[in-house]
């Protein structure tokens, strides 16, 4: 089971005004419990970063507040192209891998408690590497399963199964896949990602 528990904070801001806060992450392996946060007590070693629709000409932007005690950050998406995004990352850094990639295959489920104002959906998204598509600084080409999760003014705890993240079917036919060829590996995750539901596409 994969659980982050100690305190992930993140709060964030889309134009329609989203302050999201996140806190206990967990992970669970096998009744292990695996923090991510406080960073200094991480057992894996992570960076945050960010990713928005600059690069296609948008205008959306992340700013962190807080990446060593909380992941506490600001999300503000605007709708000035298709498919505005925004989101805030952590990136692991492996220093026993060569790609920085970590193993998560023993790991089952991600759980979190989690608020934001006003109501709203938000996106976890796992970049898992494809051993055919996948190019190391390219992160279109990695699989990336992912789940969406509903948060309210109120805190709540959600929890997420790792075995069972939907592919996007956009990303199916940009690289020529099948449609029922969304299967992924947890084997060689580059970084796990919270972000808009607009989300790349």
């Amino acid at each position: 089971m994969l659980d982050f528990y100690k305190k992930a904070f993140i709060s964030l801001v889309a134009m329609l005004i989203v302050c999201i806060a996140i806190s206990a992450f967990l992970i669970n392996k096998t009744f292990v419990h695996s923090a991510l946060l406080p960073k200094e007590q991480s057992s894996l070693e992570w960076s945050a970063a960010i990713e928005s629709d600059r690069a296609r000409g948008g205008h959306s932007q992340v700013t962190f507040s807080d990446i060593t005690y909380s992941l506490d950050f600001e999300l503000h998406v605007k709708s000035s192209i298709d498919y505005p995004y925004a989101s805030a990352a952590l990136e692991f850094t492996n220093q026993a891998s060569a790609n920085h990639l970590v193993d998560l295959s023993n790991y089952s489920h991600i759980r979190f408690n989690v608020k934001c104002s006003p109501a709203n959906v938000l996106t976890f998204v796992v970049y898992t590497v494809d051993e055919t598509l996948t190019s190391k600084d390219d992160y279109l080409s990695y699989r990336a399963p992912s789940s969406y999760f509903s948060c309210n003014e109120q805190w709540q705890q959600v929890e997420i199964d790792l075995a069972h993240l939907d592919m996007h079917e956009w990303w199916l036919e940009m690289f020529k896949q099948k449609l029922d060829s969304d299967n992924y590996n947890l084997n060689k995750v580059a970084k796990i990602e919270f972000g808009s539901t607009d989300l790349n596409h």
